[in-house]
């Protein structure tokens, strides 16, 4: 790689990992490519350079961290197969993640149709690897909604649902305990 190729990648992760601090801090809504640019020390149009539109930004941003979600997801299922398991260490993943996730979740019906319809679908992507798990559960598809409808619903209200340490911590062993009953007992 010669040195202006570098420099270029190097300029694309400054401004990348500049939009993930600023995202997380103030929001996806509220931040500007003009404040990512001041920020990250580029001029304003870089950013464009890199980045076409904002929302190949946001999106790229967004994509990061569903990819370390898919990838922490895959490892897992290398290791095991069952959904009771694998549900406990998606749940132990949004906690780490949980500032990102939250805010994903309270911001994305503001989003426009288009990024928030590929959002979606990427998050649609996960859901049916746990799905896909319960194939042989008479009420897999109940189990599959509730945990990531209940997730959604916490992060997203997770201010009124914990102003200590994480939400979804807060309220893992009461979820893996419902799911369980839902499964009439069978699975760890």
């Amino acid at each position: 790689m010669n040195k202006r190729t570098k420099q270029k990648e190097l300029t694309k992760q400054n401004i990348f990992d500049t939009a993930m601090c600023l995202f997380l801090r103030r929001g996806f809504i509220e931040v500007t490519t003009a404040e990512i640019a001041k920020e990250a020390g580029v001029a304003h149009g870089t950013v464009f350079v890199h980045f076409p539109t904002r929302e190949d930004l946001v999106l790229a941003v967004i994509d990061s961290e569903l990819a370390t979600a898919q990838q922490r997801i895959d490892r897992l299922l290398n290791k095991s197969s069952d959904f009771l398991t694998l549900a406990s260490s998606y749940l132990d993943y949004l906690a780490e993640h949980e500032d990102f996730h939250a805010l994903l979740a309270r911001e994305l019906p503001f989003y426009k149709p288009e990024l928030r319809n590929r959002i979606i679908f990427r998050q649609a992507l996960i859901q049916m690897q746990f799905t896909d798990l319960l194939k042989e559960e008479p009420n897999a598809t109940y189990i599959a909604q509730y945990l990531f409808g209940m997730t959604h619903y916490y992060l997203s209200m997770r201010e009124a649902f914990s102003t200590e340490g994480s939400v979804i911590q807060r309220f893992k062993d009461s979820m893996m305990v419902t799911m369980k009953t839902m499964m009439g007992g069978f699975g760890q």
